[in-house]
């Protein structure tokens, strides 16, 4: 949507944002320091926005179809090589 956003630094979510907008879980002070950082500097939230905006068309359906398909592909090849092998 082209938000500024600010997310833990658990699971696949620091592949999203940059570290800049990254906090510890857990950790409630970080987190209201960073959100008034933010909404103070309304230059840094137009460029969260427009970095988030940009990054999110690395994940458009057509292109993660295209992504999941040659993961499958290769999982194919390399069984039929495995058993191949094998036998």
């Amino acid at each position: 949507r082209g938000l500024p956003c600010i997310g833990s630094s658990a699971g696949g979510i620091p592949e999203l944002l940059a570290g800049e907008d990254l906090v510890q879980p857990g950790d409630p002070v970080t987190l209201t320091t960073k959100i008034k950082e933010v909404l103070n500097n309304p230059e840094r939230m137009w460029e969260m926005s427009k970095r988030n905006l940009e990054k999110s068309k690395m994940y458009r359906l057509n292109i993660m179809h295209a992504k999941q398909r040659e993961f499958l592909l290769y999982l194919r090849d390399i069984t039929k090589e495995r058993i191949a092998t094998d036998a």
